[in-house]
């Protein structure tokens, strides 16, 4: 298996990431604070997928 590129690791730890936020949101957090974390990650989550579309250009992101 080859070593994964620079854009694949972001890639991978994004998607690592927004399963983490959604397993917290699956948990025993009280509403008002779900509400923060969402609202954060939502504005985490904008800016993920931008620098996909970045590193797009210049790397290949899905496993090969």
């Amino acid at each position: 298996m080859p070593e994964e590129n620079p854009g694949q690791k972001v890639h991978k730890a994004n998607g690592e990431y927004h399963e983490a936020i959604n397993e917290v949101m699956q948990n025993d957090v009280p509403v008002d604070a779900k509400c923060k974390i969402a609202a954060i990650a939502n504005e985490i989550f904008a800016r993920m997928e931008q620098i996909n579309i970045m590193l797009k250009e210049h790397y290949t992101l899905d496993e090969e």
